[in-house]
């Protein structure tokens, strides 16, 4: 009998991510004889998430195993893979993340990458992060260790300085590219699309694509003037694509926070672009509804939703298989953008195997969208800086430059910033011993 392959899910109560990861891996990696270990503070949560996989397995005649644990030693020993989904203060947190800034007007859609919702989930999670890494290089220090935790730059970047791991961040932002032509130009499958992409999570840029091997732009320009971008309801992406020529991410909600001009000073400017945001009440009832549908499925014998487009379990395969993939990956810059700081987390293209992950190389990203992103990345060096040295001066200066606070003078962007230090201070050892 081959010997068991452990996979460890960090947050393996997680009601929004467990689901899809245990799924996914089952359906389609291609790995059997599988021990699930799900690491939980929440102890019930996780042996919610134990009973579904049980009734995974029932269901897809598989036979792994499931133990729900808030153990570390006995997660993390000799794992292969990790898979990180956390959140540090939860949705209670994450209210005041939302409402603290709201008072200064900044009108947060998600607040979980930038702006000062983004910089307190930062320095709330980089502590975690710099334990997870620790405790997994004592205890398996030969595996691998997927986040999809935000802020994902920040937090990929803590467990790469803080162990030697092989360490990658992954977002479905990308895939948005995807569905977006596959409707526009009416193809049938992603296979039809090649893609360079490049910049930051959640901020990055399509610097070239072809459809069906012909180059894309010209393309998309000619299908654009007969159902431009605001018909597909993306008033924030056509804005920036009209400026710069070049495509983000095609969903308004996690690129507006990037930029001065969509979500402040007032609700207005919400308006006027149709901005959606997500409140944490819309959050709350997710959550709740989320939990009955994963009760529901073990214990009202419901059908299992089809896999996703997500890679974690392809991941998986590609390692215990010795296969090899091309996927967006999050990793430190070791040139696969030239003109972008050397060791700061890029997301591009990528190759996966079983030695690690291995950045595509893109060359120079054009200056004018380098202009727009560089601030962002060295605000993330910065705010990893800051936590790691428990410097609070560090801290308040990547506030200070961050393009949401463009409007507010620096005394009420420190006063904002405080507000928030202090909603959070049980959660931020690094600066309240």
């Amino acid at each position: 009998m081959s010997e068991k392959v452990k996979v460890c899910l960090i947050g393996g109560g997680s009601y929004n991510w467990s689901y899809g990861i245990i799924r996914d891996i089952l359906m389609k990696s291609g790995v059997r004889d599988l021990d699930f270990y799900l690491y939980d503070i929440n102890l019930k949560a996780a042996e919610d998430i134990a009973q579904l996989g049980r009734y995974f397995n029932k269901k897809l005649g598989t036979n792994a195993s499931f133990t729900p644990t808030r153990d570390k030693d006995r997660a993390f020993k000799d794992a292969r893979m990790f898979i990180i989904t956390i959140t540090t203060g939860g949705l209670d947190a994450m209210e005041k993340d939302l409402k603290i800034p709201e008072k200064y007007g900044i009108f947060h859609t998600v607040g979980d990458t930038v702006g000062p919702g983004g910089w307190a989930r930062a320095l709330r999670n980089i502590p975690v992060f710099v334990n997870f890494a620790r405790d997994i290089e004592k205890r398996s220090p030969d595996s691998f260790v997927l986040n999809y935790t935000n802020p994902m730059t920040v937090c990929t970047k803590t467990l790469c300085v803080a162990s030697h791991l092989k360490v990658v961040g992954l977002c479905h932002g990308p895939f948005s590219f995807y569905d977006f032509f596959k409707d526009v130009f009416n193809l049938e499958s992603e296979k039809d699309i090649s893609m360079v992409t490049a910049g930051i999570n959640h901020l990055f840029w399509l610097l070239d694509f072809k459809i069906k091997g012909k180059p894309g732009y010209p393309l998309l320009k000619e299908k654009l003037k007969e159902k431009p971008l605001v018909k597909y309801g993306l008033y924030v992406v056509n804005d920036i694509f009209e400026k710069y020529g070049y495509l983000t991410y095609v969903s308004d909600r996690h690129p507006c926070e990037f930029f001065n001009q969509y979500i402040t000073p007032n609700k207005e400017r919400l308006r006027k672009y149709h901005i959606r945001r997500t409140s944490i009440e819309d959050r709350r009832k997710s959550l709740k509804a989320n939990i009955k549908f994963i009760r529901d499925t073990y214990t009202k014998n419901k059908e299992i939703t089809p896999p996703s487009r997500e890679i974690a379990a392809d991941i998986l395969g590609t390692i215990v298989l010795n296969k090899e993939i091309v996927d967006v990956v999050n990793v430190p810059n070791i040139g696969q953008i030239s003109n972008l700081p050397m060791g700061a987390v890029l997301e591009t293209f990528g190759v996966i195997n079983s030695t690690g992950f291995h950045p595509v190389a893109v060359g120079n990203m054009p200056n004018e969208l380098v202009n727009i992103t560089m601030p962002h990345i060295l605000n993330q060096e910065l705010i990893v800086q800051a936590s790691l040295e428990g410097n609070l001066n560090k801290a308040f200066k990547a506030l200070y430059n961050d393009p949401l606070c463009a409007h507010l003078t620096t005394s009420k962007i420190k006063k904002m910033g405080e507000e928030l230090l202090q909603a959070h201070k049980n959660l931020l050892p690094q600066f309240f011993k």
